[in-house]
């Protein structure tokens, strides 16, 4: 558990640290990087909801 709470908390400078690279190459067009963000995100969300979609129909036979 200490470990995946490590993971996460490296997450977050990570993040900003991208978003400051993102901004840096976008800086004429900075609404470009939220929408590219949203757009990741919602593919993670599909991929992830297909995964436990099938996860969740596994029965022991």
């Amino acid at each position: 558990m200490s470990f995946v709470t490590f993971a996460i908390c490296l997450t977050q400078p990570a993040g900003q640290a991208l978003y400051g690279l993102a901004y840096d190459r976008f800086a004429a067009q900075p609404f470009l990087v939220p929408l590219l963000a949203a757009a990741a995100s919602i593919t993670i969300n599909i991929a992830a909801a297909r995964f436990f979609y099938n996860k969740g129909n596994f029965t022991k036979s």
